[in-house]
């Protein structure tokens, strides 16, 4: 693989996020309650396998073998994140169901998801990854880079993250070379229940999505369904802040200069950042 394949495929990997409304459940190290989520995501879809599975002959065990299908692969992804990798569960479901319903037995492809017909497998993370020295290359430069990001004022770094312009807005990089968690990205922009109050209108949700953003208590669960929207719109990043569109501009132009400065020279051989 050469170096613009290596660039290619990390660019593809970072398009296929984890839904992050799975990440609670995936990072909880007790059993119980990681029970307890693994519960929460099956009650979540159950309506859904139900709507699916309710026409069959066989409904019930339609029904049951969906959810059990379901389970296991909740556990699947929690022993290998990357490898079996969910980036859409509800979309993943539903597919599970249907297949049952039809009788296919599901093929899982290599990378561990499920496809629609005649649609490219948008629940797993394709295999063309970078050569091991290419990504350890990549790797040192983004944890020099999220260093830095760090140092930045807080307001540089709000405007710089929610609006993330640079490697064509693939915030996710930092997170699939294990640079920085979304936990962590999450914590470093330090929202407050009335920004993401402020935010949930703005971002012109489902009213079913809307009602589970207004439901959330915990910061890492309304980060994690923030993350699904990012980068987000100048004017909307204002709002959110209670400050002028302008403002964000100016902040993340001020933060784009200084780390530009200060990462001069560190930049990879064949890079897409700054």
């Amino acid at each position: 693989m050469n170096r613009q394949e290596a660039e290619q495929g990390a660019k593809q990997k970072a398009k296929r996020p984890m839904d992050l409304l799975l990440i609670p459940f995936i990072e909880e190290k007790d059993e119980a309650k990681a029970q307890e989520h693994r519960d929460r995501l099956i009650e979540s879809v159950t309506p859904l396998i139900k709507k699916i599975t309710g026409g069959s002959r066989r409904h019930e065990d339609d029904f049951q073998k969906s959810v059990q299908l379901a389970l296991k692969a909740l556990w699947d992804c929690k022993a290998d994140p990357v490898g079996r990798a969910i980036e859409d569960f509800e979309h993943y479901v539903a597919v599970l169901a249907k297949r049952v319903v039809m009788g296919e037995d599901i093929k899982e492809r290599e990378a561990g998801g499920v496809s629609d017909d005649n649609e490219e497998d948008d629940c797993s993370l394709p295999s063309s990854d970078p050569k091991p020295d290419e990504e350890a290359e990549w790797k040192e430069f983004l944890e020099k880079l999220w260093a830095e990001i760090e140092q930045l004022p807080l307001r540089q770094r709000r405007a710089y993250l929610l609006n993330f312009t640079d490697g064509n807005g693939q915030l996710d990089l930092f997170v699939f070379y294990g640079v920085a968690s979304i936990r962590r990205i999450g914590a470093m922009l330090q929202l407050s229940d009335e920004h993401f109050a402020r935010l949930w209108p703005e971002l012109k949700l489902s009213d079913d999505v809307f009602r589970l953003a207004k439901s959330l208590e915990s910061y890492d669960l309304k980060f994690a369904l923030l993350w699904r929207y990012l980068p987000l719109e100048d004017l909307i990043i204002a709002r959110m802040l209670g400050t002028t569109r302008q403002n964000v501009i100016s902040a993340r132009d001020r933060a784009g200069n200084r780390l530009a400065r200060r990462m001069a020279g560190l930049r990879p051989t064949s890079w897409f950042f700054l």
